[in-house]
């Protein structure tokens, strides 16, 4: 079984919190996340998933895929 850990990513929950841009909630993330804009959209945890679900993922088996722009890594 694969798993999935996103980091920081701009979505509905970040805009009730008055954050309008994903680069707004980047700026709260630029020390610890080294690549820009420092948080992710939706679309970046779903390519993840979506090679996962692929063909080109078929002998990945038992794997933590960290999509967080470094974040775990800094």
């Amino acid at each position: 079984m694969n798993s999935v850990y996103p980091g920081a990513i701009y979505t509905g929950a970040a805009k009730k919190h008055s954050v309008t841009t994903q680069e707004q909630l980047g700026k709260a993330f630029t020390n610890q996340i080294p690549l820009p804009p420092h948080a992710e959209n939706a679309n970046d945890i779903a390519y993840a998933y979506l090679y996962l679900a692929s063909d080109e993922s078929q002998f990945v088996t038992g794997e933590e895929l960290i999509v967080d722009g470094g974040w775990s890594s800094h």
